[in-house]
């Protein structure tokens, strides 16, 4: 797995999809869990965007849109 770590936001590529799938899974469920561990995640294929939860939903999704737009 590559991993990206930039200000708290961090951008994941995983040799399989699934991987990928669980890892999101487990950051959802964490920031279920507790407001302190709330982050916004994206996913395409084997790629994950993690984005620190402090950061405003519209500039997070403006940042989904480019995991969306991969090929």
């Amino acid at each position: 797995m590559f991993l990206m770590y930039v200000l708290y936001h961090i951008a994941f590529v995983c040799k399989e999809e699934k991987e990928a799938t669980a890892l999101k899974t487990f950051y959802d469920k964490l920031g279920e869990s507790s407001a302190i561990f709330h982050s916004w995640t994206y996913q395409k294929g084997s790629v994950i965007l993690q984005l620190n939860g402090s950061l405003d939903q519209a500039k997070a999704d403006e940042y989904g849109k480019v995991i969306a737009a991969l090929p």
